[in-house]
């Protein structure tokens, strides 16, 4: 062969390696996922606009230390071969949810979709994992001062199916976190598998939504655990914080480790500056987490 025979054949096989790596990588169409999660929000919001999941037709079954368990959950089996950082988004973007809403205004006839938080399914048949606070609001008894409101609120995956959510199965103030509950309108979830506590300088990947980037991931480590007992109750609240990066909108994303699996959720952020009294002059931001003891202790019931 000669030189110039092999030059040719080296270049034709950089550009078909080129072509498959292009054909690998995605680009989607977030703002299209968006009008998609929408149009399929208000059709089923219109179909059933006798749902009242606002307010007072929210379901609560336990609450953290009843007596009720979720050892029945049927949860997929921890992943235990360690991944590169390339694969994690692929295989865990799957289980990564988007809770939204369907809000209907009848003084103005005004349609609204608001998306305002992540969530991560745990198991096949409709169980999910976000913040206790994004649910607040709708945990709370109607009053007679309550505003009327007409909105259903979903979770919504990547392929822009939308499930609505049914009840929420359990919670625990303190540590920040729900269980719940969506009606798979007859699909399978893909679940992340519930891992061990990580300890510090473990690797550790955001994936949420903040500020509705769908589906944005970040990578970091584990900083720091520690725990604060609630003098009232005498319980405590265990936090995990990481480097891994996320803003408004990621509450109850996934942190995932490097094999996959889910090791806490996005809980919250502090701000440091060098004049807190000012608000002046930024240093950096402690992200906080829900770390993965504190629901595997809820979901056995441990106190």
């Amino acid at each position: 062969m000669t030189i110039r025979n092999m030059l040719a054949a080296v270049a034709l096989a950089m550009t078909a390696s080129l072509d498959t790596l292009a054909q690998e990588v995605q680009y989607p169409d977030y703002y299209a996922l968006r009008d998609t999660i929408g149009n399929r929000m208000m059709a089923f919001y219109m179909q059933h606009q006798d749902m009242d999941m606002g307010l007072s037709g929210f379901k609560i079954d336990a609450e953290m230390g009843d007596k009720a368990t979720l050892d029945g959950l049927r949860l997929p089996p921890m992943r235990k071969k360690k991944l590169a950082p390339n694969a994690v988004y692929p295989l865990c973007k799957p289980s990564t949810l988007i809770i939204c809403q369907a809000d209907y205004r009848p003084a103005t006839d005004d349609f609204y979709l608001d998306i305002f938080a992540s969530a991560v399914a745990i198991t096949e048949d409709g169980a999910c994992l976000t913040n206790y606070h994004v649910f607040e609001d709708m945990l709370k008894p109607r009053t007679a001062e309550t505003p009327e409101r007409h909105f259903i609120r979903f979770a919504a995956d990547a392929d822009g199916n939308i499930y609505p959510v049914k009840s929420v199965v359990m919670t625990d103030s303190l540590n920040d976190f729900s269980i719940f509950t969506v009606d798979t309108r007859r699909r399978k979830l893909s679940p992340m598998p519930l891992g061990i506590p990580a300890i510090e300088g473990e690797d550790a990947y955001c994936l949420s939504h903040p500020k509705a980037n769908f589906y944005y991931l970040t990578r970091g480590i584990v900083a720091r655990n520690q725990s604060f007992r609630d003098p009232r109750t005498g319980l405590s609240k265990l936090e995990m914080q990481i480097t891994a990066d996320y803003a408004v909108c990621s509450s109850g994303g996934p942190i995932i480790d490097s094999r996959g699996n889910l090791i806490g959720i996005v809980g919250s952020t502090t701000s440091l500056y060098a004049d807190p009294n000012k608000v002046k002059n930024f240093q950096m931001s402690i992200k906080k987490a829900v770390p993965i003891k504190a629901i595997l202790k809820a979901l056995h019931n441990k106190k």
